[in-house]
């Protein structure tokens, strides 16, 4: 379940290139747990205070992709992301108001693990930007979709549906990361 650098094929065009940065984020589970546990806790705060979360997690994730285009790329993220799902996933699962004041700081720290576990392996400069940019946007796009998707709710009954979802991306991520460590005795 590890994520892989992100590499874009010698004989593919700069479209293509730029479409497989942006499915990138889609196709890493280990990512859309994140993203899902991030945009799901987001979208638990009011809609009011959702906007700065959001901002947060866009900036950061930002930078950190920005890095990795000068190899700043970290592979231990990919463990990290795991306990990070874990903890959104929990914290969503238990919808507590208390949680509010954490969301800030997960929110950065989901954007810029998400972004350095995305490092690029490619050998032109266009093509490292162009697979930059695709991630950036279809990551920012995904955990903005889940926070707004669960702001949208109007019925008690999908919020209790949205803190299943929560305890389910928990439940994964513990599963993922219990296998990715076993594999390294």
């Amino acid at each position: 379940m590890s994520s892989h650098p992100l590499q874009a094929p010698a004989d593919i065009s700069s479209i293509e290139i730029f479409y497989a940065g942006l499915l990138h984020p889609f196709l890493t589970p280990t990512h859309v747990l994140a993203m899902a546990g991030t945009g799901l806790l987001i979208g638990q705060l009011p809609r009011e205070r959702a906007a700065v979360p959001l901002l947060v997690f866009v900036a950061t994730y930002c930078g950190a992709l920005l890095t990795t285009l000068w190899g700043a790329g970290w592979a231990a993220s990919t463990n990290a992301l795991m306990i990070l799902a874990a903890v959104t996933g929990f914290l969503v699962a238990l919808g507590s108001p208390a949680m509010r004041r954490l969301v800030i700081p997960i929110a950065a720290i989901s954007g810029v693990l998400l972004g350095l576990n995305s490092a690029t392996e490619d050998v032109s400069l266009l093509s490292n930007l162009l697979l930059t940019l695709g991630t950036f946007l279809g990551g920012a796009l995904a955990v903005t979709a889940f926070a707004v998707l669960t702001l949208e709710l109007p019925y008690k009954w999908q919020r209790i549906g949205v803190r299943v979802v929560g305890s389910w991306t928990a439940a994964s991520s513990i599963l993922v990361l219990a296998l990715t460590l076993s594999r390294l005795k």
